[in-house]
């Protein structure tokens, strides 16, 4: 199952998002990599939820949409744009995974989005893209500016 849904949020709602990582938003640095993330949610290995002090204001539009889901991970992503842009190889999946991964993207830019057997993807402002998260996938590194998303794995309950 592969889901496109443009305009995902109201545009208050999706400024509000944006407007929160504008200013004194700490990113993390990925070693050796040109991507910043910031963990918002995240399930231990004792399945107990930790929280970041920004998830509230940044995740609540799409916390309301998936709001009968089991929320496992949560985590805004900041890939700083190359001069050529990279494809990556799809990510390794658990084929036995029946959970779900969602993208929602916070600007538009030249990158894309690639689902194994599916049409390329493109980055574009306040569209979500989910799909199983036993499908393997990748997403490219722009050339022109950031790509900026928020990417959620949940469970129905």
């Amino acid at each position: 199952m592969i889901n496109v849904i443009n305009n995902f949020t109201d545009n208050e709602k999706f400024n509000n998002i944006l407007n929160n990582i504008k200013n004194n938003f700490p990113w993390y640095a990925e070693p050796n990599t040109n991507i910043f993330k910031h963990i918002l949610i995240k399930t231990n290995h004792l399945n107990q939820k930790e929280t970041s002090p920004f998830a509230k204001n940044l995740c609540d539009p799409l916390l309301e949409k998936l709001q009968d889901k089991n929320i496992k991970n949560l985590i805004i992503n900041f890939a700083v744009p190359l001069k050529k842009v990279k494809n990556n190889a799809f990510k390794v999946v658990d084929p036995e995974d029946s959970s779900y991964i969602g993208i929602l993207f916070l600007n538009s830019n030249d990158g894309f989005m690639q689902i194994y057997n599916q049409e390329k993807i493109k980055n574009e402002e306040n569209r979500f893209v989910v799909f199983s998260k036993n499908t393997p996938y990748y997403q490219s590194i722009p050339t022109d500016l950031p790509n900026i998303f928020l990417e959620v794995e949940y469970e129905d309950n």
